[in-house]
């Protein structure tokens, strides 16, 4: 239950009228705020909330407009709702720096949830949106919008499993979502594909059409032992760059390459783009995907490697080694397939153009989606 704490509308919300509501009530707090611009102090009116509370509180932001300077660091198993992405509204602006993250989540005791509110970046310095870090477990981030993000809009650390659901990714740059493993210790684990043992993204609405043509942006992207699922999503892009959905291999500064991906069920279109979804290591399935527009390479395979792309003996670190792929259309035909190096990656040894045996997906909805 959410406790509430209703204070006038003639009067502002200071931290003692807040913290008197927390204690009142035993450990959730609402917090009111009837001014449309609050500078400098909120950020650490709202921390105070928060450094108030225990593992699975719940602090509930009504509607408003709140200005935020610097991140807001939370350490345990908290509940962060607002009155819906499109009444409670959570702009970053700040002189500071440009590359502050609104949340920042260290998990520890109890479960994170976001929802019901929105990010949005504000220009010239615009924020990231939520990281989260020390291995997330049963992680929900639901019916949020996510806007001008600068390099990230959620990024997700470690041997993280939880459900990104339900929330919009409009103009994001560099990329909406990253997902980050565990390194050596999720390549020293067998693959679970079909499991909850990944970060799932599902049923979300991604969108990238203002961020400029020549820009190399990603809605989904992935490194170091990462193991995520992309599935039912709806991305629809104007004339861009680069590609959609990404999986790193062994390069940029990281350990370990990605580990595994699903990607199923997603709805791509774009203008224009250079790929669909770009493929550059680890292992997984792709099927059922629908591609439309104008692709350079709607479905690409490549190497990537510290010695340079498809510069290594095979096989080469993190590669590919094994990936399903059927069911998928580019313009309602049969997807063609593009492979960069195909001294390292080739048909019916890395490529399997069928079904993988015993191969279930995941229950969907995903089961922390209620």
């Amino acid at each position: 239950m959410i406790a509430k704490c209703y204070l006038s509308e003639k009067r502002r919300c200071y931290l003692l009228i807040m913290i008197a509501c927390f204690l009142v009530l035993g450990g959730s707090a609402r917090i009111d705020a009837k001014t449309d611009k609050l500078r400098g102090k909120y950020t650490s009116e709202f921390q105070a909330v928060i450094n108030k509370t225990i593992p699975d509180d719940t602090v509930y932001i009504p509607e408003g407009r709140y200005i935020v300077d610097s991140s807001v660091h939370i350490r345990h198993g908290l509940t962060i709702l607002g009155a819906g992405a499109s009444k409670t509204v959570i702009v970053f602006d700040s002189l500071k720096s440009r590359d502050t993250w609104v949340f920042r989540v260290k998990c520890s005791k109890g479960r994170i949830r976001f929802s019901g509110f929105s990010v949005k970046g504000c220009a010239p310095f615009p924020s990231s949106g939520i990281l989260m870090k020390n291995d997330c477990s049963d992680f929900r981030i639901d019916n949020c919008s996510f806007q001008n993000c600068y390099k990230r809009a959620v990024e997700v650390h470690g041997d993280a499993r939880g459900v990104i659901d339900h929330n919009s990714f409009i103009d994001n740059w560099y990329t909406s979502v990253v997902v980050y493993g565990s390194g050596e210790q999720s390549w020293k684990e067998p693959l679970t594909l079909g499991s909850g043992n990944a970060v799932y993204v599902e049923d979300n609405y991604f969108t990238q059409k203002n961020v400029g043509h020549k820009t190399m942006a990603h809605h989904i992207a992935s490194n170091n032992g990462s193991r995520y699922v992309f599935r039912y999503n709806i991305i629809e892009d104007g004339y861009m760059a680069s590609h959609s959905i990404d999986a790193h291999g062994n390069k940029y500064g990281w350990k370990r390459g990605s580990r595994s991906y699903e990607i199923y069920g997603n709805k791509i279109k774009a203008i224009h783009r250079w790929a669909g979804i770009n493929i550059r290591g680890g292992d997984g399935v792709i099927f059922d995907n629908e591609i439309e527009g104008e692709f350079i390479s709607p479905l690409h395979l490549m190497h990537e490697g510290r010695q340079g792309d498809g510069n290594c003996d095979y096989p080469c670190p993190d590669q590919i080694r094994r990936i399903h792929i059927w069911g998928n259309t580019y313009n309602r035909q049969k997807i063609p397939l593009k492979i960069r190096h195909p001294q390292l990656i080739q048909y019916d040894r890395e490529i399997i153009l069928d079904t993988l045996p015993g191969y279930k997906p995941y229950r969907y909805p995903h089961p922390l989606v209620k």
